[in-house]
């Protein structure tokens, strides 16, 4: 998925829905392979590897879309600060920057949530992958004592 498919998946509440429903899979898989270390099913080099490298693969996917959500939340966050502001300035009332600020940390709060479920996931595969690196260092360290 390229950029501007993200982008457009930021669009709106609707789109953002969709987008989400689009990644269900990929989060499922994730949290199923979080159940296999839990149940102690990833033990051997071979499958160790084999599901580093999809982790990897799928937090490489999941980082994209988590940066460019955090970009576009900063960019509506500014674009509203500034039409706050203008308005404010328009009215001839004081601008205080730290209550302008609050007031829309919640007009964003829905690009904040889609943001911070991909960091989630993304950053639930980076711990998982270094379990993986770890496991596969213990292993090569028995093997060649």
């Amino acid at each position: 998925m390229n950029y501007k498919q993200i982008e457009v998946g930021l669009d709106n509440v609707v789109a953002m829905e969709d987008f989400l429903k689009k990644y269900l899979e990929i989060f499922n898989r994730i949290e199923a392979i979080g159940d296999m270390f839990r149940r102690g099913e990833v033990d051997n080099p071979i499958e160790t590897d084999r599901v580093m490298k999809e982790l990897a693969g799928l937090q490489a996917n999941l980082n994209l879309v988590a940066v460019i959500a955090d970009t576009v939340k900063q960019q509506q966050e500014a674009k509203l600060f500034l039409e706050r502001k203008m308005e404010l300035k328009d009215l001839g009332e004081k601008v205080i920057t730290t209550q302008i600020e609050k007031e829309i940390a919640g007009d964003v709060h829905l690009y904040r949530r889609f943001r911070n479920i991909f960091q989630a996931y993304r950053d639930t595969c980076g711990r998982l992958i270094s379990v993986c690196q770890s496991s596969l260092r213990n292993l090569n360290k028995e093997f060649t004592t």
